[in-house]
């Protein structure tokens, strides 16, 4: 009886440390060849036809993916029109966001010369009013020589650094 009741508890105990392995974690979705396939082309009508700010809606069917191509500026490099654009992404609920900077080459096409992948706006930290801000601890004040940075609206991967002086606020 005794050895019964030690075995499941052992039995139990794998179990739960089984289960804890699992990742609860909500997953990212990433785009096929087919999701990137519809997003070039959309890309390419966005950047030829759109006025700044307007954005062109994709869906590909196949796999139910769907988003936006939006031009965010227009300028010129020496003489070569470019274009820096907004791209998203949404597969069931999670939107992923990404940038990019097209040029158009001499054959009428728009040719990507930077680009900085998709990233869930989510899991983002940021700063506000001076004070560090995380979606798990709110109440985080920053410290009397505190690290803050300033992420690029238009380019989330730049992330610029810079200190400020003993009871110094913005």
């Amino acid at each position: 009886m005794r050895g019964n009741r030690m075995l499941a508890m052992l039995l139990a105990a794998l179990t739960g440390l089984a289960l804890a392995a699992c990742s609860t974690a909500r997953t990212t979705p990433t785009p096929n060849d087919s999701d990137l396939a519809v997003l070039a082309r959309v890309t390419q009508d966005a950047l030829e036809a759109n006025a700044t700010g307007a954005a062109n809606n994709w869906a590909n069917p196949e796999t139910g993916a769907r988003g936006t191509v939006t031009p965010m500026r227009t300028y010129k490099d020496g003489k070569t029109p470019c274009r820096d654009y907004q791209q998203t992404f949404t597969a069931g609920s999670r939107t992923m966001l990404a940038y990019g900077t097209a040029c158009r080459v001499d054959d009428g096409t728009w040719n990507t010369q930077e680009h900085t992948g998709f990233y869930d706006p989510e899991r983002r930290r940021y700063v506000r009013d001076g004070y560090y801000h995380y979606p798990y601890w709110p109440y985080y004040r920053r410290y009397p020589y505190s690290r803050y940075w300033y992420d690029d609206p238009f380019w989330p991967s730049r992330r610029s650094f810079f200190w400020m002086g003993y009871g110094r606020d913005f």
